[in-house]
């Protein structure tokens, strides 16, 4: 376990887990401005349990590109039978905060449930033009 500073201290809201709270809202901005933020940065993981399916995690894959495509989102993803790990941005942040809403809110595909079934936390953050 690591060592504690004296000065430091437990800040127990930040301990609580943040999936299923609401995503921040977008920040305002103009793409001619280059210190407003105008899009968003997405980091997220999320564990399935139990583990989808060969066809399940075939039919979940296509879902998640799809979305992706819909949103206009960039960036890396990892999918596997136990779960997702991406690293995503979009240009329009609502955009981003859709394709969020989209996984986690219960959008049904063919298989008739959500895409995550779990309390996501998506770490939404606002950046500049060039995100």
């Amino acid at each position: 376990m690591p060592k504690r500073h004296r000065d430091e201290a437990v800040i127990a809201e930040n301990a609580k887990s943040v999936g299923g709270r609401a995503l921040p809202p977008p920040a305002v901005g103009t793409a001619s401005s280059s210190k407003e933020p105008t899009g968003s940065i997405l980091l997220f993981y999320q564990y399935q349990e139990p583990e989808w399916t060969e066809a399940q995690f075939k039919t979940k894959m296509k879902q998640v590109i799809h979305l992706g495509q819909q949103h206009n989102i960039q960036g890396r993803g990892r999918m596997a039978p136990e779960g997702l790990n991406c690293t995503l941005s979009c240009r329009n942040p609502q955009g981003l905060r859709n394709f969020c809403r989209a996984l986690r809110d219960g959008i049904r595909f063919s298989l008739g449930k959500q895409i995550l079934k779990s309390p996501t936390a998506f770490r939404l953050r606002n950046c500049l033009v060039n995100c």
